[in-house]
Parts: structure tokens; sequence; C-alpha cells
């Protein structure tokens, strides 16, 4: 029983760091304690490790996502069906003694697998490098080996944290600890390098590109508009705004700051009967608007059957496509039923003075930002600038983190233009170079210079999915060893 209460209690530090790592503070801002990611898996690695019941490592995850789930205003059950699972696959399939030299690289490797599991099911938010979004400087080293590799390199270190807390032999923990500071400082001295450098991966082409916010919906575009608002996850989001006042801003924009490529957000203009209404709409005035001001256009727009487009309008008015969302937020009841895969766009450069070259852009609406083949794939295509419509909340302020890291898994630079709480533009090393976040949804503009992508794709975007089926086979021939290793003690 003492062993047992004594489990629960340090295997509940992790479910209580898990949450505190991202705090949303009272004044807006919100505290990125980012050095928690490196040891919030430690307490429940150890409780697991002194021989925690399967209920106490399986609540502690499912305390852990719950807690996180509520900061970001998403049901709590969404929490715990995605934590519960965690727990359980550690206490049935983790099995490794704190004395193997090979401890940190085995749950290195068994948490990269876990998270993968995760980013499958719901994306990247819930990962435990989320908060680190806010260190592009520390980050570069996922243009390699993608968000996988990161997800490896975390648990690693936790392993290492862990396993020199919990080692009986002192030098087996100097050991330990020197092997953690030579992988970290060779990870930050990488990163630094390639932060230094990246710019001469790309192909030297600006622009100047702007995220125009409408800082409320449609009344079109909602069923119910009650006093002016419409409830969305637990805020009062405005439902007055005017297509005539979106296109004015815009026209100011473009006017005071010369941008060029323009990005509005997601599924805003609506709601329409039918696909062919919505052709109409754009042919008759945002195809005119976009050869008027001579820019690129992105617009989300949504049709009654709930789905989920996005149209990008060349400078000269020509209408050069349509996507539709490819991961709609199922665990929340999203859908998005027509989709046309992941598209990309070439536009001849002259209006960016680049009269010899074409520029190739692709459009990613929101959550797609969350699940890195998505931009990986764009990358592939040669896409060299990602133009992203998105609809979060206040709590969801954060959500800027997927698109840092998808900006530098593929050198791309990204506009997300949101409803009104945090447009930001993102350069190829992850740097914000414009952002703007709130507590309540507001009519906002942000612009900035971004230097083009080179076309080429990534090791990350080429290579990056592979770093979860190394890690599955590395565990599956640890295990093996293992198990063959005990039974030849077993037979002398």
């Amino acid at each position: 029983m003492w062993r047992t209460r004594k489990a629960l209690a340090v295997s509940i530090i992790s479910a209580i760091i898990w949450p505190l790592r991202s705090v949303p503070l009272s004044s807006g801002p919100i505290l990125e304690l980012w050095p928690l990611s490196f040891v919030v898996l430690v307490p429940v690695i150890i409780a697991h490790q002194r021989g925690a019941p399967l209920w106490v490592t399986t609540l502690s995850f499912a305390l852990a996502s719950a807690g996180y789930a509520w900061t970001i205003a998403v049901p709590l059950l969404v929490g715990v069906a995605l934590g519960a699972p965690i727990g359980l696959l550690w206490s049935c399939f983790f099995r490794a003694s704190e004395e193997d030299p090979l401890f940190p690289i085995v749950v290195g490797s068994f948490w990269a697998c876990v998270e993968y599991m995760v980013i499958t099911i719901a994306g990247t938010m819930p990962n435990v490098a989320t908060p680190l979004y806010v260190v592009p400087l520390l980050l570069q080293p996922i243009s390699a080996v993608g968000c996988h590799g990161l997800n490896f390199a975390i648990g690693a270190f936790n392993g290492c944290v862990a396993q020199a807390l919990s080692t009986a032999s002192t030098q087996r923990r100097k050991h330990v600890l020197r092997r953690l500071l030579v992988g970290t400082c060779l990870w930050a001295g990488l990163s630094v390098v390639q932060y230094s450098t990246a710019d001469s991966g790309t192909s030297g082409r600006k622009a100047t590109v702007a995220a125009v916010a409408p800082g409320g919906l449609l009344p079109s575009a909602v069923l119910t508009c009650k006093n002016g608002t419409r409830s969305h996850f637990g805020e009062a989001l405005p439902c007055t705004t005017s297509l005539k006042e979106q296109i004015a801003a815009t026209r100011r924009v473009v006017n005071e700051t010369e941008a060029k490529v323009v990005v509005w957000s997601e599924a805003w203009v609506g709601a329409y009967d039918n696909q062919t209404q919505l052709e109409e709409a754009v042919d008759e005035t945002f195809a005119p608007l976009a050869k008027e001001l001579g820019i690129l256009l992105t617009i989300g727009m949504h049709t009654k059957d709930r789905s989920n487009l996005a149209v990008t309008i060349s400078p000269e008015g020509e209408v050069l496509g349509y996507y539709g969302k490819m991961n709609p937020v199922k665990l929340l009841g999203e859908q998005s039923p027509k989709q046309y895969g992941y598209r990309d766009f070439s536009v001849q450069g002259d209006w960016l003075g680049y009269h010899a070259s074409s520029v190739r852009v692709g459009p990613l609406i929101c959550y797609d930002m969350d699940f890195p083949e998505s931009a990986a794939t764009l990358g592939r295509q040669g896409v060299e600038m990602i133009l992203s419509p998105s609809s979060d909340w206040s709590a969801m302020r954060n959500h800027i983190a997927a698109y840092v890291f998808r900006a530098i898994e593929n050198r791309l630079p990204i506009v997300k233009a949101d409803t009104g709480w945090d447009s930001a533009i993102i350069d190829a090393r992850g740097n914000v170079v414009a952002s703007y976040m709130s507590r309540e949804s507001v009519r906002h503009a942000v612009v900035g210079p971004v230097g083009l992508g080179s076309g080429e794709p990534t090791m990350a975007a080429l290579y990056g999915s592979l770093i979860p089926v190394v890690c599955f086979l590395f565990v599956i021939s640890w295990k093996f060893l293992k198990s063959r290793s005990r039974n030849h003690v077993k037979l002398s």
C-alpha cells in the first residue's frame, strides 16, 4: 500500500507539470515554461520503474492530458481519451532497467512511437515539445529529423534525467550525466549553426505578406447570432462583421504597406447553398478584388454542407484553384466533405518583381498544420510559401506553435490569418516576423517581409516520417535481445 501511495504521489507530479508548460497569464501573454518539457516525464518514469501499478500510470497520463485540454478549452473527456491509452501502453509494454546503458535511448524510442500515435489521431498540439516554439534557435535540427526526431530527443533527455536520479550506481550516474551534457551540446551547437546559415538555403527572393483578420463572423455564416455574438468555446464571438468592411480593410493594408500576398481567415465567407454559388461569388467579387489590388489572395470560404474551403486567386484575377480542409477536427465533430488532396499553385513572379521565374504556393487550413505530413507533402511538391486561413479561440493562442514547427521542418514561410485571435507571419527559420494575439476576437492585420523557400524538400519532408519506424524497430529488437539474454541465463 505504501509503495502504491508513493508511486501515485510521484506520478501525479508529471500530471501537474504537463499543463504548466504553457500558462496563460491574466495580462494576456502566455508564459511558456518550455524547460519543463525536458523533465515532465521524469516523475512518471521513476514511479513506473519503482513498480507503480498499471492504474497509477494510466491515471497520471489521463490527468496530464485532461489538464492540458482544460488549458486550451477542449472538453476534459477528449484529454482523458488521449492520455489514458498512453499510460496503458507505457504500463503494459515499457520494461527497462535503469541500469541498462541503453535506457535513455529506449525511453526516447518508446516515446517517439507513442507521440507518433497521438499525432496521427490528434495532431501535434498535445506534444510534449509544443512550448519549445518560443525558442526557434534551439529547434533547427528538426529540418532534418522532423518533429518525430525532436520527440525522440526529448524522450531520451527525460530518460537520462530519470536514470541519473534513480540509478544506485554513482559511476553510472556520472556516465549518464556526461552523455546528457554531450548530447545537449551537440544538438544546441548544430541548431545555432543551422539557424545562422538557414537563409543561404532559400531562394533569396522576398515578398511582403499580410494576414487580414475580420475580428468576427459574417451574420450569414452562422445559424444563430444572439445579441450580436455567437458562443465559441465558451467565448462570445462577434457575428456582426461585414464583407464591405473586410474588403475596405484589405485595400487599406495593401495601399499602406504594398503587401503582395494577402490571406483571410478560415471559413469566413459563406455559407453558400452549394459549390456553384460559391464559385460565382468568387468570380464576381473576389477575383476582381485580387486583380484590382495586384495581390495573390487566399480566402477561407464554406458551404452549407460544411465544406471548409480555401480559394487562391492570382494577381491577374485568375482563380488558381480550391482546396478542401484535409484534417477537420473530428474529435470536436468538425466535417469537411469536399477534399481535393494537397494542392499547390504556380504563379508567374512578375507581381513580385521576379520576371524570369514563377512562385509556387500551397494552402493549408488551420488544423491541417497540426499534422506534419500536410506541410511535408507541399514541401515535396516544391511549394515556396504556405498560406493558411485559420480560426482558433483565445485559449488556443499558442496554436502558433504548430506553424513554427512546420516552418522549420520544411524551411518554408507561413502566413496564418485568424478570425481575430492569433494571426502570424513566420519565416523559414521559425521566427515570428509579425503577430497579433488577443484574449478577445478583434479586427486586425499583420504585415511583414519573408524570404521564399527554395522549392527543394528538406530531409524532414523526405524522411522524417521514418523516424518512428526506426524507433519501433529498435524497441522491438531491444526487447527481443533482452528476452533472449534472459532465457540464455536461465538455461545456464
